[in-house]
């Protein structure tokens, strides 16, 4: 358990690096964000037959307001149609979608999402985001792990390690089963000091053998040498892999804690409301935070008592999906298929709304769009994202 002071200086340092790196323009003023999540699998572990789960975009997204909002649930529920009903307790995403619909731009082609977004603008509130792939977050330790003090000094930068990262986990998540069978018999992300150099060993003989395009050939030469030279490293002196131990055994991501906490350390001026998540309340119980000032900041309420949680439940339903629906579809795919589309027809006008409430956020504080996926999803995003801007 952690010290309640401690927290403080805790969240101290994580709003100093948020400052560090991103232009954060808002962190010091009194915000008040909503929170629900989806495709929230709770935690990312191996077992001896696998994965305990697929790889999944995990969302935690909702709206927020620059200052306290008395929503109307009766305005909005019969805005959206569902005041006639007094068995109804709350919306969420699932009430929104078209029936039988296969796409992503199926999915948002409803009266229901166009009367939301334009709810959501007309009541001056703002959208926020947090994705993040659960493969790609379990395994780029090990790419940072291997360059540290291995790779060209004028390589090691945003861009370039970025790229390093994309391209390790693409090639890995090709034999996503592969790679859950060896990484369970390491107990990764645990490796035992004895069985370092074997399981760099593994990784350098997979990327000696995978086919690679040309384009990324010298990529995978400057990775594989990355790799040769952390082995000659550990086997000709005392250098031990750091990140890939004194972890748990086989527990990848224990809870999503860090997401959830993490706008309230940077954003420590404001409110932060989630809808009830039993794993991150006990979790936070048992680490002490909930019993420290970081208390003040943050509360756990019940959807079917708050509108601007069950809005939130939407908003994360929407990027979920989204995100995994670009994953399987090419940046050309997205972009024709957009290009294509009736501009005058109800789907690409909730597209564009969407869009709209994207750029609104952007405009405001575009740290609030956070995604820790990889680079090649994260352009998709955006070249979806210049269609419309």
């Amino acid at each position: 358990m952690i010290k309640g002071d401690s927290w403080e200086i805790i969240s101290s340092k994580i709003k100093e690096s948020a400052k560090y790196i991103s232009d954060l323009r808002k962190s010091d003023e009194e915000l008040f964000f909503y929170y629900d999540e989806s495709n929230n699998i709770r935690k990312y572990i191996l077992k001896s037959t696998g994965f305990n789960n697929d790889n999944v975009n995990f969302s935690l997204a909702g709206v927020f307001s620059t200052e306290e909002k008395d929503i109307s649930k009766e305005e909005l529920y019969d805005l959206l149609g569902f005041a006639n009903n007094a068995n109804f307790k709350e919306f969420k995403f699932k009430h929104f979608i078209k029936k039988n619909s296969h796409t992503f731009f199926e999915m948002i082609d409803t009266d229901k999402f166009t009367n939301l977004f334009k709810f959501i603008k007309d009541k001056n509130l703002y959208i926020h985001v947090s994705i993040l792939n659960v493969f790609y977050y379990g395994i780029v330790d090990i790419v940072d792990e291997i360059i540290h003090d291995t790779i060209t000094p004028m390589k090691l930068n945003k861009v370039y390690v970025g790229e390093l990262k994309e391209f390790v986990y693409s090639k890995m998540f090709l034999e996503y089963n592969r790679f859950s069978e060896m990484f369970y018999d390491f107990h990764y992300p645990n490796i035992k000091e004895a069985d370092a150099i074997q399981f760099l060993e593994n990784i350098k003989e997979y990327f000696e053998t995978v086919s690679i395009g040309v384009s990324k050939r010298e990529l995978n030469k400057e990775w594989l040498g990355c790799i040769k030279k952390k082995m000659d490293c550990m086997k000709s002196s005392t250098d031990k892999l750091v990140l890939l131990a004194h972890n748990q055994d086989d527990i990848l991501i224990e809870n999503f804690s860090e997401l959830y906490s993490h706008k309230i350390f940077v954003y420590d001026k404001s409110i932060h409301l989630f809808d009830k998540e039993t794993v991150i309340e006990e979790h936070w119980c048992q680490t002490g935070m909930s019993k420290s000032t970081i208390k003040d900041r943050y509360n756990f309420e019940s959807s079917e008592k708050n509108i601007m949680l069950q809005i939130s439940d939407v908003i994360a339903g929407i990027f979920a999906k989204l995100f995994d629906y670009m994953a399987c579809k090419s940046i050309y795919n997205l972009k024709s298929t957009v290009t294509e589309m009736d501009k005058n027809s109800r789907q690409y006008k909730n597209l564009k709304l969407l869009m709209e409430l994207i750029n609104r956020t952007e405009l405001f504080e575009s740290y609030l769009l956070n995604f820790t996926v990889p680079t090649s999803l994260h352009k998709k995003f955006i070249e979806l994202y210049n269609c419309f801007y």
